[in-house]
């Protein structure tokens, strides 16, 4: 990755990370990533406001999918915002229907 895409990513994935947990950030994305990564690389990450190495990255998208690489990119391709749109209109279904039925519920 060139510098100047680090320097956008960086601060993207933080941002991201840190509106995603606003408590104990490090420690949630930590769990959330598994896979052995410690909560300390994360947190000097997120200190640096750095983009995470390759591996790194490539656990975060298997994390938090395509809401994440929304996020990072600056400019994502065509099928890259429909697919996002159609996993948020099939989350937002799925939340109006847990909804609908603990309104009509006894």
């Amino acid at each position: 990755m060139s510098r100047k895409a680090a320097a956008r990513v960086g601060p993207r994935t933080c941002d991201y990370l840190r509106k995603r947990h606003p408590d104990r950030t490090a420690e949630n994305v930590a769990a959330d990533v598994g896979c052995g990564v410690k909560d300390t690389t994360i947190r000097k990450m997120l200190n640096r406001c750095s983009a995470p190495r390759a591996d790194l990255f490539v656990l975060l998208l298997n994390a938090y999918g395509l809401d994440f690489l929304m996020a990072v990119m600056t400019t994502p391709p065509a099928w890259m915002v429909e697919a996002y749109r159609a996993e948020e209109q099939a989350r937002l279904r799925r939340q109006l229907a847990e909804l609908q039925a603990r309104v009509e519920a006894p």
